[in-house]
């Protein structure tokens, strides 16, 4: 299964059909997914959120994005998504 992209969210609505895929993507390919309980899955997003300055593969432009002081919905899906892969 193709892991959706949190890039394309822009619309609350674009944000409930990526969490949709994101679940199924666990669902069907969980051997991907770097966090496989709730617990890790929130440290993966906490500690990429407190490493995103100094993590040099992190686009300028998502760090710039979570430092605005409203977050974008694309935002949020990078939060979900992050959570699956770091740990």
């Amino acid at each position: 299964m193709e892991w959706p992209d949190p890039d394309a969210v822009t619309t609350l609505s674009d944000l409930v059909v990526y969490l949709e895929r994101l679940a199924a993507s666990f669902e069907q390919t969980p051997d991907e997914w770097q966090n496989h309980d709730i617990g890790s899955y929130l440290e993966g997003i906490a500690a990429w959120l407190r490493a995103t300055p100094t993590l040099p593969d992190v686009q300028a432009e998502r760090a710039r994005e979570l430092e605005q002081a409203r977050p974008t919905w694309r935002g949020v899906a990078n939060l979900f998504y992050v959570g699956s892969i770091y740990e």
